[in-house]
């Protein structure tokens, strides 16, 4: 208990300082997170219903795994790209799995 007690003290001495131009942008940045958020669940779900007045569901369901398989291979594409820059730049070599 004496560990915890110390430890608030600690941080209450310890804590940094948020400014308001700081709250202002954290706030900035949640209202665009929010409308992203909601832009992605508006675009799919026009895209689900239109999908599901063609396709059968099961079809639908292989596309989704299908987009999400070509994502994931563009995006290792692009990792081994800039992994391959940082290595020419910095004369490091690191082990592709680890960064």
């Amino acid at each position: 208990m004496e560990a915890l007690q110390s430890w608030q003290e600690w941080y209450k001495k310890n804590q940094p300082e948020v400014s308001s131009d700081t709250i202002f942008q954290l706030m900035k940045q949640t209202e665009r997170t929010k409308k992203i958020e909601n832009e992605v669940l508006e675009w799919m779900g026009d895209t689900l219903a239109q999908g599901l007045c063609e396709l059968s569901g099961s079809r639908l369901y292989e596309l989704i795994i299908q987009s999400v398989k070509e994502n994931l291979e563009y995006t290792k594409e692009e990792y081994l790209k800039v992994l391959e820059l940082y290595q020419l730049l910095t004369g490091h070599s690191t082990d592709e799995n680890n960064g």
